[in-house]
């Protein structure tokens, strides 16, 4: 399960404090979520069901999808020591036609107890 498939807010918030609870002592996490310059944001966001802002059910995945804006993923990691922060778009040619993603990945450590 990623971030991105959790479509409440609040669920997300308490998913990234586990996530930060379970990292030991200099232990790191890996995240990569989509953002609203995938294009794929611009064809959901017409969908006729919103269940929150940037989060609407995406027909390609058959269910929700939570889309972030620029920086939201890094501000959800305030409290850690960022290692590796980027927003950018690449060309996915894994699977069907080749098409854009727009993306978010972070890195962060753990430092303290």
């Amino acid at each position: 399960m990623t971030l991105q498939f959790i479509a409440s807010q609040f669920k997300r918030e308490i998913l990234v404090k586990k996530i930060k609870n379970g990292i030991v002592k200099n232990g790191i996490a890996c995240l990569k979520v989509k953002t609203i310059e995938d294009p794929q944001y611009l064809k959901d966001i017409n969908q006729p069901i919103k269940s929150e802002e940037n989060t609407f059910f995406s027909s390609p995945y058959k269910c929700n999808v939570h889309y972030f804006k620029s920086n939201e993923l890094l501000n959800l990691f305030y409290d850690m020591q960022i290692r590796f922060y980027q927003e950018y778009s690449y060309l996915d040619k894994s699977h069907g036609t080749p098409h854009y993603h727009g993306v978010a990945e972070i890195i962060v450590e753990k430092n303290k107890e």
